[in-house]
């Protein structure tokens, strides 16, 4: 991805969180499909460490970033899942950056979101960065905005799609805002774009 190999991933990924485990590829989107319900979360839920990999395309211009967490994904019908895990944190492979926690609300300073089990891998309390997330064309109701149980179910099911509101919980490696958002991942700030091309999961051994 991007012109990294797999061990070079991992070399680098682990070394930014300081880890000597060894991990394993255990999903690719391109082949064991783009359902982060039926496909993603089976892999990963209650499983532990992972490594999370997304790759956009932008004017056809590649992109690669992810995140890395020690706590479990799960499935939830609650939109408001949110984890705390203080070692996780948001990367740029295309940027050879790590983004720390320390943005903009320290309130939701190292939350890891679950959230609803029909979204892909989410971090940040301000929804950071979100794969496999779109809303209805009418968005949430204030149901499903409160985290209502069940009301999630209604949401689209690709990981082709993303939204960042990047600098939310975690920190920038440039401005803040619109630029934050696409020196990530190309896109545009609290947007729902489809440009997710490839996403891979490794899970720690």
């Amino acid at each position: 991805m991007c012109g990294f190999t797999e061990s070079e991933i991992l070399t680098k990924v682990k070394a930014w969180a300081s880890s000597a485990h060894t991990f394993s590829l255990v999903y690719q989107m391109t082949v064991d499909g783009n359902n982060p319900i039926t496909d993603w979360h089976p892999t990963v839920d209650n499983k532990g460490p992972t490594i999370v990999v997304a790759k956009t395309n932008v004017g056809g211009v590649d992109r690669c970033f992810g995140g890395y967490q020690t706590v479990s994904w799960s499935s939830s019908t609650n939109r408001k899942g949110y984890q705390n895990d203080p070692n996780a944190f948001i990367f740029s492979l295309t940027n050879d950056h790590k983004h720390a926690h320390g943005g903009s609300n320290s309130v939701h300073l190292g939350h890891v979101s679950d959230a609803c089990g029909a979204y892909g891998p989410v971090w940040g309390g301000g929804f950071d960065l979100a794969i496999g997330y779109q809303q209805p064309a009418g968005g949430l109701s204030n149901e499903a905005y409160n985290g209502v149980p069940g009301s999630c179910t209604f949401m689209a099911k690709s990981m082709n799609w993303i939204m960042s509101n990047f600098g939310h919980s975690y920190t920038c490696r440039v401005e803040s805002g619109a630029t934050c958002v696409s020196d990530l991942t190309g896109g545009s700030v609290w947007t729902r774009e489809k440009i997710v091309t490839e996403v891979i999961t490794f899970l720690q051994d």
